[in-house]
């Protein structure tokens, strides 16, 4: 049942400290280390695991379902944890170790067991890396409201340095990884579990850095079952019924799920473009750190415009740039690799536009629901945002299986193909155009479905802190 809405001031000005945004920028940048080497995963288990395309399809495809069902139980768990080091910080920091683990397992390639321990490897090191992430993104969430307050103009700032974290390690990771990689190929060492190491440590090092420093907004809550908006003791079913009454949440999930196949899709396919189509697969750390650097400049510049557009322009802007450049590149790009730099650098300015606002879409509409319901919903709709990357997962082997079956890709047939991929023209006509009809109908469904009033937003975030800041009131006065 609705409550009435109380007169607020909604704050707009940044309140934070300014040491804050800035220990967010470095511990996103070093979460985006441990994560950035598995786009090279469905290469790796292909070309020095020794699986084909369809096994290698087969076995991500079976550990991302189980991921997806996994990501089910991470809102709620958060909705209703409350530890002796508060909600959500055992969360930022164990999830990150096992995360940096599993990358580890994944890539170890054993030499013993034959394909059943490659494949068993390859699945329990991607459940590692990818079970934790479900609890770590909504964790991530659910700390920017912890620290930014109802304050919009906060909760931006923080979203923008994470997504500022992560084009900058994609700078140094993309200029980086391949070459350092080869060496170790050349020198008989398994480069990517090497790698992955150093990478694993770097992520987990940002974790204890900021487990220690947001101490002070994230402590144990000894009235969390009986505080104003609390869900402790709502039953899980009741959590998704309420969560998935809201049109935009579809909007929202439907959108982020085909613009993230899209983006899935770029991302394991990348590799066998630069190596088939253009000769080389160093340009594939050409264009990771090129496509990085603008993106860092575009994730410094385009907040700006992201804010003064709104969250919903936003999130029509980026499938519509990326529609136009990835059709683009179905007629031009084929043994081109400037041109297909070019329509990657767009591509990744184009994601700046939407990731600015990052888990604030998810985040506008639990705080209008909880202002209608009083129930405080924010870590479990900010789970639902996990789905669209979880089956955008589930979905990029078999498309990328799909791509290299139409182009005759077989890696075991190439001296007598000529080559894994003897058609490489139709390699890149059928990749683009997979691609682009994901982004089509990422762009209708934003479009359609996702109509969520900004400033009723804030709004309601400001109305949920007031009737909490009221609640508490009350409790320390009638226990004077």
């Amino acid at each position: 049942m609705s409550q009435q809405n109380p007169a607020v001031q909604v704050e707009t000005e940044m309140t934070l400290p300014k040491r804050i945004p800035m220990l967010w920028f470095i511990q996103g940048v070093c979460s985006s280390f441990t994560t950035f080497i598995q786009t090279y995963l469905s290469f790796f288990v292909t070309e020095y695991g020794g699986l084909t395309a369809a096994q290698m399809a087969g076995v991500l495809s079976v550990a991302r379902i189980a991921d997806l069902v996994c990501n089910f139980f991470g809102g709620p768990i958060i909705q209703k944890s409350n530890t002796k080091y508060g909600a959500v910080r055992p969360f930022l920091l164990g999830c990150q170790i096992v995360s940096g683990l599993g990358g580890i397992i994944a890539f170890a390639n054993p030499n013993f067991g034959g394909l059943a321990a490659k494949f068993a490897f390859v699945i329990v090191g991607y459940c590692m890396i990818h079970f934790p992430m479900n609890f770590l993104t909504v964790a991530r969430a659910n700390m920017i409201t912890k620290i930014a307050g109802p304050n919009p103009t906060n909760r931006i700032t923080l979203t923008s340095r994470q997504n500022q974290a992560m084009q900058f390690a994609r700078i140094i990771t993309s200029a980086a990884t391949l070459p350092v990689i080869q060496i170790m190929l050349d020198k008989g060492f398994n480069g990517y579990f090497l790698l992955q190491i150093v990478y694993a440590a770097i992520g987990i090092s940002g974790a204890i850095m900021i487990f220690k420093v947001t101490d002070e907004y994230d402590k144990y809550d000894p009235d969390k079952k009986t505080a104003s908006g609390s869900t402790a003791n709502i039953s899980v079913l009741d959590m998704y019924v309420t969560a998935f009454k809201q049109k935009a949440v579809w909007g929202l999930l439907l959108g982020d799920m085909v613009r993230s196949f899209g983006t899935q899709a770029i991302a394991v396919s990348v590799i066998y473009y630069y190596r088939y189509s253009c000769g080389n697969t160093l340009w594939t750390s050409v264009q990771g750190t090129l496509s990085s650097f603008v993106g860092m400049g575009a994730s410094l510049i385009i907040p700006q415009i992201s804010r003064r557009i709104g969250k919903r322009n936003s999130a029509l802007l980026t499938p519509l740039i990326c529609i136009i450049v990835y059709i683009i590149m179905i007629f031009t790009a084929d043994g081109r690799p400037i041109v297909y730099l070019v329509i990657a650098s767009i591509a990744q300015s184009a994601l700046v536009i939407s990731t600015t606002h990052g888990a604030n879409f998810y985040i506008d509409i639990a705080e209008i629901t909880m202002r209608d319901t009083g129930k405080d919903l924010r870590p479990m709709v900010v789970m639902i945002q996990n789905i669209s990357a979880k089956v955008s997962f589930i979905s990029s082997g078999p498309s990328l299986a799909w791509v290299l079956g139409r182009s005759m890709y077989d890696v075991n047939r190439a001296a007598e193909l000529g080559g894994p991929i003897p058609d490489t023209s139709l390699f890149v006509r059928s990749w683009g155009i997979l691609v682009t009809v994901f982004y089509v109908i990422s762009f209708l469904s934003y479009f359609l479905l996702y109509r969520v009033d900004e400033q009723e937003a804030r709004e309601a975030a400001a109305i949920n802190a007031q009737r909490a800041k009221e609640a508490a009131e009350a409790k320390a006065n009638a226990n004077a």
